[in-house]
C-alpha cells in the first residue's frame, strides 16, 4: 500500500491576509525564513489564489473591511477543506474566540504578535493537522482495502464453491478454517464436522501427496493433495486443494501392467530367437558332419576295390618262383602298406551314425542311420531300390 504521507508536505505553505499592510509585512518577515508564504491585503485576491494554488495554513485578521476573518475561513474551507486557520486580532473578545474555535479555527492570537508564539502555533497546529490528514487517508485506505477484501472473499467463495476440487483452508497449526462443498463430499463429512478440527494430514508447502478420498459413487479413491501458503482473514494460513486422480491412477496402473507384460514377452521372444539361432547353428554343424561322413564312406568304398585288387596281385607275384630276391623285399613292403590302407578303409566304412546331437534348450536329434555302417548307408544311397 502507498505511503499516505507521501503527498502531504512536511512544512506547510502559508497564506497571510490582513488589510493592514504593516501587519502583513511583519508576519511575512517572521515566517519567510521557514515557510513558503503568500501575503495579501485583499481577502478576495487571497481567495482567488487559493483557487489556483494549494495552501495548508491561513493566517488572517479577524476584522477587515472587505470581508472578516470568519467569512474568509468559510469561503477558504469550501476551496480547501483541510485548510488550517489561525485568527489574529487586536480586539480580544473571549466569546468571539470560543465561537471561532467551535467553527474550526485552530488558534486565536492577539496583536501585537509575538514571533515565538506564532511559530509555535503554526508548528504545533500543522503537526496535528498533518496527523489528522494521514489518519483520515489511512482510514479511507483501510475502508477501501476492507471493501476490496470483501469483494475478493465473495469472489473466492463463489469460485471455490463451484470448483471440482476440494478446497480447504487451515491455520498454521493445521486446524480447518474453511471447506468448500467438494471437500465435504471428498471426506464424506459435513462442514460442521470439519471446521475447527485438525485436518489430519501433514501439510508441506509446494509439494503434492496422495490421500484417500470418497468418490461421488461413495467408493474409495485416490486424491492428489497440493498445499500452498496463503492469508485467511488477516492470518497466515495453508490453502489445500485435493483433485480426484483415481481414474488417472487406475490408467497408470493398467499401463504399468501392460508394460511389464510386454517386457516379459520381449524377453521370452529374445530367448526363443536365441534358441532358434543356436539350434540352427547345431543343425548346420550336424549336416556338415553327415556330409563329411558320407564323403568319407564313398571315398572308402571307391578305394577298397582297387586296393583289394592290388593286394591280390601282390599275393600272386609272391607265389611265383622266379621273383628276384630284392623284388620280393619290395613286394613285402608294398603289401604291408596296402594292408594298413585296407584297415583304414575298413574303419572308415564302419563309422556309425547313432551319436546323439544335442541342441539348444536341452533338445536332441538321433541320426536316422542308427546302427548302420557308412558303407551300408552309401550303398543304400547308390542303390535305393535294393537291386543286387
Amino acid at each position: 500500500m502507498a505511503d499516505s504521507r507521501k503527498d502531504i508536505p512536511r512544512l506547510p505553505r502559508v497564506m497571510i491576509v490582513d488589510d493592514h499592510k504593516g501587519t502583513v509585512q511583519m508576519i511575512s518577515h517572521i515566517l519567510k525564513r521557514t515557510y513558503t508564504i503568500s501575503a495579501h491585503t485583499s481577502p478576495s485576491q487571497a481567495l482567488e489564489q487559493l483557487g489556483k494554488e494549494p495552501f495548508d495554513v491561513l493566517i488572517t485578521d479577524l476584522k477587515m473591511e472587505e470581508m472578516d476573518g470568519m467569512q474568509l475561513l468559510k469561503a477558504g474551507r469550501k476551496i480547501l477543506p483541510d485548510l488550517m486557520v489561525i485568527i489574529i486580532t487586536g480586539h480580544a473578545d473571549k466569546n468571539v474566540a470560543v465561537d471561532s474555535l467551535k467553527q474550526g479555527v485552530y488558534d486565536f492570537i492577539e496583536k501585537p504578535v509575538e514571533p515565538r508564539d506564532l511559530l509555535r502555533s503554526i508548528a504545533a497546529g500543522w503537526s496535528n493537522r498533518r496527523m489528522e490528514m494521514v489518519n483520515r487517508r489511512l482510514s479511507s485506505d483501510l475502508r477501501k482495502i476492507n471493501a476490496a477484501l470483501k469483494v475478493s472473499r465473495a469472489s473466492f467463495l463463489a469460485i471455490v464453491s463451484k470448483s471440482s476440487e476440494a478446497i480447504i483452508v487451515t491455520d498454521l497449526q493445521g486446524v480447518v478454517r474453511f471447506v468448500n462443498p467438494q471437500a465435504e463430499q471428498t471426506f464424506g463429512r459435513n462442514r460442521d464436522s470439519l471446521v475447527g478440527r485438525p485436518f489430519g494430514f501433514a501439510l508441506t508447502s509446494d509439494r503434492s501427496t496422495q490421500v484417500e478420498i470418497v468418490r461421488p459413487d461413495r467408493k474409495r479413491g485416490v486424491g492428489e493433495m497440493r498445499v500452498t501458503g496463503t492469508n485467511w482473514e488477516g492470518d497466515a494460513a495453508f490453502l489445500v486443494s485435493i483433485r480426484d486422480i483415481t481414474e488417472r491412477q487406475q490408467m497408470e496402473d493398467k499401463l504399468t501392467r501392460r508394460r511389464n507384460a510386454l517386457v516379459k514377452t520381449v524377453k521370452e521372444l529374445k530367448g526363443a530367437n536365441r534358441k532358434i539361432v543356436e539350434q540352427h547353428k547345431a543343425l548346420i554343424k550336424e549336416e556338415r558332419t553327415k556330409a563329411l561322413l558320407q564323403l568319407a564312406g564313398a571315398t572308402a568304398h571307391e578305394l577298397n576295390q582297387p586296393l583289394m585288387a592290388m593286394l591280390g596281385n601282390i599275393q600272386l607275384l609272391k607265389l611265383k618262383n622266379n621273383v628276384p630276391e630284392d623284388a620280393g623285399s619290395h613286394l613285402d613292403k608294398i603289401e604291408s602298406a596296402g594292408t594298413r590302407m585296407a584297415e583304414i578303409v575298413k574303419r572308415m566304412q564302419t563309422i556309425y551314425h547313432d551319436e546323439v546331437c544335442e541342441y539348444a534348450g536341452g533338445s536332441s536329434i538321433i541320426d536316422l542311420n542308427h546302427g548302420r555302417s557308412t558303407d551300408e548307408a552309401v550303398s543304400e544311397k547308390q542303390n535305393p531300390e535294393g537291386v543286387t
